[in-house]
């Protein structure tokens, strides 16, 4: 589900900081959509409190991620170690300024949590950037992030060296690489909020 509004260069240049800049780049793009990233935040929240309301008892992740790359993000691949998508499908295009919500499900009868990834593009800066997020039916949660050149996801990084990196982290992932940043953060509950940024630092 997306939240927001697009936050394109036309609604940059009416910021007095850019409007007599001659170019405005990604990173000046950026760096203004940063700076908006609280005008949805709470409402993020409550669409997907609203999910795991509607879903019920069970472990769960619940998934943010906001965009504020300069750019449009453009899904091309996820994967499930653990549990699954849950009634709201994984969002295709995220444009730059907006945030997608999500709930990934625990499989009914299974003593294991919610484990998954997803892989977003940006085509602009030529990066792919991959999300992974565990909520295990015990022990502490996890969150990994990696930005690297399209296409990296699986051919190079394999899902089984990703989800090993995703056990071997805690509660917080950063990943530069090329022009992008990726940042993660996950809670410490039974069904926890996992929050993800991309940035054109």
């Amino acid at each position: 589900m997306i939240i927001g509004s697009v936050i394109t260069e036309n609604i940059v240049r009416k910021d007095p900081r850019y409007a007599k800049k001659k170019t405005i780049t990604l990173s000046d793009i950026s760096t203004y959509t940063k700076e908006q990233g609280s005008v949805y935040d709470a409402e993020a929240l409550e669409k997907v409190s609203e999910m795991k309301k509607k879903y019920g008892s069970g472990v769960c992740a619940l998934v943010r991620i906001y965009n504020a790359c300069g750019e449009s993000l453009s899904l091309t691949n996820t994967h499930d170690w653990h549990g699954h998508i849950g009634d709201y499908p994984f969002d295709g295009i995220i444009q730059n300024g907006e945030w997608s919500v999500f709930l990934h499900v625990h499989s009914t009868g299974a003593a294991a949590g919610s484990c998954g990834a997803t892989v977003y593009r940006a085509s602009k800066a030529n990066q792919d950037n991959f999300l992974g997020w565990e909520s295990p039916f015990s022990g502490s949660n996890s969150v990994y992030v990696e930005t690297r050149e399209t296409g990296h996801w699986p051919g190079q990084g394999s899902w089984n060296y990703m989800e090993d990196q995703i056990d071997k982290h805690n509660s917080s992932s950063i990943s530069t690489w090329g022009v992008l940043q990726v940042n993660g953060e996950i809670a410490q509950s039974s069904s926890p909020i996992v929050n993800f940024s991309i940035i054109h630092p």
